[in-house]
């Protein structure tokens, strides 16, 4: 499993999404990316995480930071 988290400028909430891959995830920052006309700015990329900052296209400025990573889902939680 792989969590995607979009940290948002403006004091505004996170947006947490669980996805069951990393291409999946990606697909889903994609989709993100298009709606809010960004482009992402690599920052951290290993095998476990990827971190990006969102740049809006007509801004030319961060306005949130997504990061991709490994989730493993809380067994308590079932």
């Amino acid at each position: 499993m792989y969590r995607l988290t979009i940290d948002q400028a403006a004091h505004r909430p996170a947006v947490v999404s669980i996805h069951s891959d990393r291409t999946t995830a990606a697909a889903a920052l994609a989709d993100y990316l298009t709606a809010h006309d960004c482009d992402p700015v690599p920052n951290q990329l290993t095998d476990a995480h990827q971190s990006y900052d969102l740049v809006s296209l007509a801004e030319q400025r961060v306005i949130a930071t997504a990061t991709i990573e490994f989730h493993q889902p809380d067994a308590r939680a079932a």
